[in-house]
């Protein structure tokens, strides 16, 4: 039986649920300790009864198997409508890809008490990222060992971005990594970022009611980044907590395990055009004129919270909600 948190975990699948069998085995985190719920992505039909099976032996709800959808964003109002029906009453979702996994016995603690004792989020925060391993025993190594441990070393890729000055130039290339320990960019309980890294994030339900439309031309790429932007230019923030880490490392969690060939979400091969064409400007760090092209729609971003990042730069450190308003 979960216990009572003010968060559930999300799934989304399309035909590997045989990877929960690793994920449990990976996870440091008792998954049957939270709320988890499944939302099925355009399985074939052996491998979403063998899903169905899975999922019931595993405590995890599969809240769609006889309606397929085919997008990331799609399957979050479908988790918001379902826990409004059941009567759940949790105010944040987090969405785990199947290839990360809480890295400390304590995360769902963790989460747990960051968002209960900062009720502040409820009306200012859409998104909430978490700090990310590329490597999995790596980061049990370092999180284990508190002597070696190194927040901001080059093992971790934290949350990722265009805007704030500096973060496309190398060694950061678009990620809020390999930062000058001397800015205490990780020794804060949070800091305001552009977008969560995708595989593991946290969402606000109430806010994403109020102000996401789910753009289904990003069905896979981009899609968190779409609502990220959303909730900026709504002047809602997102963050980043430096204390809560996962791996993503799929060469562990499909270790000794068959999957089906066909794992892909269905993908728009247009999602960099849709891009350009909704903000004016191309995402990544090797669109040379992206900063140009940003300050040409200014326009659109005027008292933004994504004009508030362009005019920072890393160099002057991390930044809390209360240093933008």
């Amino acid at each position: 039986m979960h216990e009572s948190r003010n968060f559930c975990v999300q799934f989304n699948v399309k035909n590997y649920y045989n990877i929960f069998h690793n994920w449990k085995k990976f996870s440091q985190a008792d998954l049957s300790k939270v709320l988890s719920v499944a939302v099925d992505i355009d399985s074939n039909p052996k491998e979403l009864q063998a899903g169905i099976a899975i999922c019931n032996q595993s405590g995890i709800q599969l809240i769609n198997p006889l309606r397929n959808i085919d997008s990331n964003g799609a399957s979050v109002i479908l988790v918001d409508d379902w826990l409004t029906q059941n009567n759940i009453d949790v105010d944040w979702i987090f969405n785990f890809e199947l290839d990360s996994v809480p890295l400390h016995a304590d995360f769902w603690d963790k989460l747990d008490a960051f968002i209960s004792s900062n009720k502040w989020l409820d009306d200012s925060v859409g998104l909430i990222g978490v700090n990310t391993y590329l490597d999995h025993h790596h980061g049990l190594q370092e999180i284990q060992n508190p002597d070696k441990f190194i927040r901001n070393n080059r093992g971790t890729r934290p949350a990722r971005g265009n805007l704030l000055g500096g973060l496309l130039e190398h060694p950061h290339s678009g990620w809020y990594q390999n930062f000058s320990k001397d800015r205490g960019w990780f020794d804060c309980e949070y800091f305001v970022i552009e977008s969560p890294k995708y595989h593991c994030f946290g969402l606000n339900r109430k806010l994403f009611k109020k102000y996401i439309n789910i753009d289904n031309r990003f069905k896979h790429l981009y899609w968190v980044d779409d609502i990220a932007h959303q909730f900026m230019q709504n002047n809602i923030f997102n963050i980043f907590i430096p204390d809560l880490f996962v791996s993503h490392a799929d060469i562990y969690i499909k270790q000794g395990i068959h999957l089906p060939e066909n794992l892909n979400y269905t993908r728009s091969t247009d999602s960099h055009i849709h891009w350009k064409e909704k903000y004016g400007w191309p995402w990544g760090y090797r669109n040379k004129t992206l900063r140009e092209d940003f300050q040409k729609n200014m326009h659109m971003y005027k008292n933004t919270i994504q004009e508030k990042l362009y005019n920072s730069h890393i160099l002057d450190g991390p930044k809390q909600i209360e240093d933008y308003l």
